[in-house]
């Protein structure tokens, strides 16, 4: 009876740890609203996502809009409702990235190895923190009011992904 008990129990231990493993490395599937997504293509705007994100983070489906009739934005928000705030827009005609880099943040570290110029950084009043991700016609930036901390956002940026 010991061995029947000790085998159905190492059983529940193999499901239990290969459905975290599996929904930590496939994260429920977030559809865009297909009107969202209608005006992004007319503006020329390719929709990035996060292929991963941290701790218990998802993306809130119902946060999907266009700000503005330029900006795509999204939320995802973690069991102890912080939030990680996203928004993607074409690269401003003339933008001075460099400019903005040196007077709108504080203490900007460029993350390496990222599909993307990536900057992760202090707003300038300090209480924000900002990851900006940008190619050759997309600018995303994720701000936050919790800090993610380098290694997570570089990971973040890593796994962003053409929807």
């Amino acid at each position: 009876m010991k061995k029947i008990l000790l085998y159905i129990a190492s059983i529940l231990i193999v499901i239990g740890v290969g459905t975290f493993v599996y929904s930590k490395t496939n994260p429920p599937q977030v559809t865009i609203p297909q009107e969202l997504t209608k005006q992004n293509a007319e503006k020329k705007l390719t929709e990035y996502m996060p292929g991963w994100l941290p701790g218990t983070y998802v993306i809130d489906k119902d946060s999907f809009s266009r700000e503005e009739g330029q900006v795509f934005t999204f939320s995802a928000t973690d069991e102890d409702r912080n939030r990680l705030f996203f928004s993607e827009q074409p690269i401003p005609k003339d933008f001075d990235f460099n400019n903005f880099y040196s007077t709108k943040v504080i203490d900007p570290k460029k993350l390496e190895n990222t599909p993307f110029e990536t900057i992760y950084a202090k707003s300038l009043y300090g209480k924000t923190w900002i990851l900006s991700m940008r190619n050759d016609t997309t600018w995303i930036m994720m701000t936050t009011d919790t800090p993610v901390g380098e290694v997570l956002a570089q990971k973040i940026a890593q796994e962003m992904k053409p929807y």
